[in-house]
């Protein structure tokens, strides 16, 4: 269904608590292409790479000036998901992972 979306959108309010929510939110949108504007808050600027792989806006003059072009620019809402899929293959799958999550498991197992 996400993969339908022509852009995700992941708005957060500025209050303490975003300060420690994951971006999983965003990292689904990307993974399947999703050109993704964010609220440039908590661990969102460690996902999205903004104007490379995704938005990252602070008002709401951002917020709808982002929108606006990237619905008139199929183009750039296509190299921006294409982008966001390469980063979360990169940094997000299971894949790139592996290594990590083996080393984990083998000290678990060791004790």
């Amino acid at each position: 269904m996400i993969r339908s979306f022509d852009i995700g959108l992941y708005p957060l309010p500025d209050i303490q608590w975003i300060l420690g929510k994951s971006s999983l939110k965003a990292i689904q949108y990307m993974s399947v292409g999703v050109p993704t504007i964010a609220s440039a808050l908590g661990t969102t600027s460690r996902v999205i790479d903004h104007g490379v792989n995704g938005f990252l806006v602070k008002n709401n003059r951002e917020w709808v000036e982002t929108i606006i072009n990237l619905y008139n620019d199929k183009q750039l809402r296509s190299s921006i998901g294409r982008k966001a899929v390469e980063k979360i293959e990169n940094y997000y799958s299971v894949n790139a992972n592996k290594d990590t999550y083996l080393r984990i498991l083998n000290n678990v197992f060791e004790e």
